[in-house]
């Protein structure tokens, strides 16, 4: 309990009369003193009481229209407050609302007498998250206006926010969607783990108890079978975050779709135990979001922060679609066109001259370089997954080949920019600019210890399917005639 301005001046009236009793050596101002004192006894007991009575009749109720909202979306919140028994005091309830939320903050009454009030805010929910909210503090005054309550309500309503997701996402390979996990959690390593990994001839040194004697008897011969040992797996997640990642309408992007994927990955990861790190790249450079960890605390930090990318602010033009070359295709050209006198190879030479300068040039690029410096300790048993776009394939294929530089082991999730534009090219040519995605994906995949697949809206790569289909039934129809 905390006292009111009255009982602090009461309380500075009986200390000065017990200093002016001791002083004057007056039984009277004594008596007075202790009477007084006695009385803030009784009133503290009494405001006790009331102060009970009142969190015992007391009910606060918190309520959404909503559960569940999009980034910048609002909600009406509802908060009423009942009393069984009408107390004696005012009765005040501060709402507010925390970080990350805008809405007011106000105090609402309960009158003496009164049994009942509520208020309704309208609350905007600026980023992703899970929000319990309101906070609310009570705070009771006594019938004589001496000393005040506080406690806290532990009355919210939880308010989840999540980015507008869809809901028809193919991940595959060849139009074909994929069966299973994107990866499996395996070692290199032999030990005593669980999952045999092989029979072998027993050699001096090999202790006794790995012994197979099933396979000794049959084989006549003795032989050890190791087991696959154990290893957390260092999962590195890169999201490119550039501008043409956003193509596509809001909660339908190219990044909505590979999110999705990325936030299973995180629920692998969580799953799995294994330490995991997050990077966004984006136009101006790297951003590193979450260095490695493997607590509850940090998964649930890096599903926050992809929930809550936001395109750039920048007017960065966006990058285009470049030729396939790398640094050996670029020096096999430039042989080639040595010695020629033409226009054209006079022309082209010079930007197939120097390989040595095309590889500083692309580690320049955000992506590339976002691969180089998570692979700089890398080890066999990281796993690099990325999640980009088909808008420049060059890139794309030597920042795979740069993670897989360590043995390591490489998933990469590119979605195909025809299915993500609205254009008016005929069925025919959607087929053929997927044929030339598939061809680029297959080259990732082509790539050692590099997987890749496809993630795209499955309406729109059926259409796309669909339409090949029709056009070969056209074609071949009108042979027959």
């Amino acid at each position: 309990m905390l006292p009111t301005r009255r009982l602090r001046s009461v309380g500075g009236l009986v200390i000065a009369m017990l200093g002016g009793a001791v002083l004057t050596a007056q039984p009277i101002v004594l008596l007075g003193a202790t009477t007084l004192l006695a009385g803030i006894v009784i009133i503290q007991w009494q405001a006790t009481t009331e102060f009970t009575t009142v969190q015992d009749h007391l009910t606060v109720e918190a309520a959404a229209a909503e559960q569940r909202t999009v980034p910048d979306g609002s909600l009406p919140i509802t908060i009423t407050a009942t009393l069984d028994k009408p107390a004696a005091a005012t009765v005040s309830l501060a709402i507010a609302y925390g970080p990350g939320l805008e809405g007011p903050t106000e105090t609402v009454s309960l009158e003496p007498g009164a049994t009942q009030t509520h208020v309704r805010h309208d609350v905007a929910f600026p980023i992703a998250g899970q929000f319990s909210l309101p906070t609310i503090r009570c705070t009771i005054e006594d019938s004589s206006g001496t000393v005040t309550e506080t406690f806290e309500i532990d009355e919210h309503v939880t308010v989840t926010v999540e980015p507008p997701a869809p809901s028809d996402i193919h991940v595959g390979q060849r139009g074909d969607r994929l069966g299973g996990q994107y990866g499996e959690h395996r070692s290199e390593m032999t030990g005593s783990g669980t999952e045999i990994a092989e029979l072998r001839e027993y050699r001096p040194g090999d202790s006794v108890g790995m012994i197979d004697w099933k396979a000794t008897a049959r084989l006549n011969d003795p032989y050890v079978r190791e087991f696959e040992a154990e290893t957390a797996r260092h999962m590195t997640l890169l999201i490119d975050g550039r501008p043409s990642l956003w193509d596509g309408p809001r909660g339908r992007s190219k990044l909505a779709y590979l999110r999705e994927v990325a936030l299973g990955f995180v629920q692998m990861a969580e799953t799995a135990a294994d330490p995991l790190s997050l990077s966004v790249i984006e136009e101006q450079g790297l951003r590193i979001q979450h260095a490695t960890a493997e607590t509850t605390t940090h998964y649930q930090r890096v599903r926050w922060t992809l929930q809550n990318i936001a395109p750039e602010q920048s007017t960065t033009a966006r990058s285009t679609a470049t030729a396939r070359r790398g640094p050996a295709e670029a020096g096999h050209i430039a042989q080639q066109l040595t010695g020629q006198t033409s226009a054209f190879a006079t022309t082209l030479q010079p930007y197939f001259a120097d390989p040595g300068s095309y590889i500083e040039r692309l580690a320049d690029d955000p992506l590339f370089g976002a691969v180089r410096r998570s692979t700089e300790s890398g080890s066999q048993y990281d796993w690099t997954v990325l999640f980009t776009d088909d808008t420049d394939p060059r890139r794309t294929i030597e920042a795979a080949k740069m993670a897989a530089r360590n043995d390591g082991v490489v998933t990469v999730f590119v979605t195909p920019s025809l299915l993500f534009t609205a254009n008016q090219h005929p069925a025919q040519q959607l087929y053929d600019d997927y044929i030339d995605f598939e061809k680029f994906r297959s080259e990732l995949d082509a790539i050692p210890r590099v997987t890749a697949y496809e993630v795209s809206p499955e309406s729109q790569l059926r259409a796309v399917l669909a339409a090949d289909r029709t056009q070969t039934t056209r074609t071949a129809g009108t042979g027959d005639v």
